[in-house]
This record gives C-alpha cells, structure tokens and sequence, in this order.
C-alpha cells in the first residue's frame, strides 16, 4: 500500500436519481395498496403459464381481427383456440402444405399484396371468361376453370381417401385441415402435391 496511492471516494446513495426515484414511488404505492388486491404467483411455472396465456389470448384476437396476412388459413381457422397439429413429419409435403395454407405463393393474389404485381386478379380468369377473381391459392385450388381437368383428379383422390362417393363436393378444409388420420392425410397431402406440381409449377 506504501507504494501506491489510494483515493477514497464518496459514492451517493440512489436518491435523486429519476429512474429510482419512479420504482420508490411505485413500491409505496403497492406497499399502500390492501394486501389482498392481488394474488402473487411465486413460483416461475406459474409466472411461464400466466404469460403463455396472455400471448395466446392476445394472439387469438389479433387472428380474430385478421390483423395477419394469410387469408387462406384465416378462412379455414377463423379461431385458432381449436388448432389442430398440422405436421405430417414430411419435410416435403409440411413446406409445401404450409405455403398453401399461408397464401404464401407466388399467384397475383400474394404478388399484389406485397407490391409486387399490378393487380391481384387470376390472368387465365380474365383472358379466358372475363371474370375479375383474386388469384389466390384456395381459388386455384378449387375454382379456377382453367384447371379442372386436373381438378377432377385431385377431388377423386380426396374423396377416395375420405371414403366418400366421387361425385361429392371438396371443400378447402378437406384439402387443407387436418382430418384426424395421418393415413388420410398422407394421402391427400400427395393429391395435392401432384395437383400443384403440374399446375402451378414455377409459382410454388
């Protein structure tokens, strides 16, 4: 210590500081409250659920009010308290399932959206019936007459795999919402595939 200097510095308390002085006021202001205003959860799992809970909720109702971009799903989910696991285990057949759901496709529908096409309406609609559709994936997937050939196959398939008569009407939660059998939907999922890969090849 001898050889070294020392300096002995007075170090202020935290009063005055504007951030201590906010979390003192409102300490006093809990202390001052009654005792039983509020229940405190003390352990972590507890504080984990709560939280959990709260950003669902919250999720649920911003997906209520479509504030998120994926108009399909919102029209095949409207609540997604009742969310069914949508995984396959498939790499393949998830990926491409998912961009479907999620309007995530390359059609004028999600171009127009992103500022990355003119309009948002079907070309063979418009150039071939004179019909002004939005492009989307459920229209390309159920409506657009340019494809109803291959249309026929993909509605003969699900309804094989649903076990139902083949004249029968699909509807997008056939096609997209899980059915409960990982068998069936295997099975669709592939119709679906096969459907996509040869009309919508360069746009998924």
């Amino acid at each position: 210590l001898s050889r070294n200097d020392r300096n002995l510095v007075w170090v202020p308390s935290h009063v005055g500081l504007p951030g201590n002085e906010a979390v003192d006021a409102l300490a006093n202001l809990g202390a001052a409250q009654d005792a039983n205003c509020f229940t405190l959860q003390a352990d972590l799992s507890s504080w984990k659920k709560t939280i959990n809970a709260r950003t669902f909720d919250l999720w649920c109702r911003e997906w209520s009010n479509n504030v998120w971009d994926c108009p399909t799903l919102h029209h095949l989910l409207p609540d997604l308290r009742s969310h069914p696991n949508f995984l396959l285990g498939n790499n393949r057949l998830d990926k491409q399932l998912a961009r479907i759901r999620l309007d995530y496709v390359s059609l004028n529908g999600f171009l127009y959206r992103h500022g990355l096409s003119e309009h948002k309406h079907c070309d063979p609609c418009s150039a071939s019936h004179n019909v002004l559709t939005t492009q989307s994936a459920l229209h390309h997937l159920l409506d657009c007459p340019t494809y109803e050939h291959e249309r026929k196959i993909l509605f003969s398939a699900v309804n094989l795999a649903l076990d139902r008569y083949d004249s029968q009407p699909v509807s997008a939660a056939d096609l997209l919402l899980p059915s409960g059998t990982s068998k069936v939907d295997f099975y669709i999922a592939e119709a679906i595939c096969n459907f996509t890969s040869s009309t919508m090849n360069g746009f998924i």
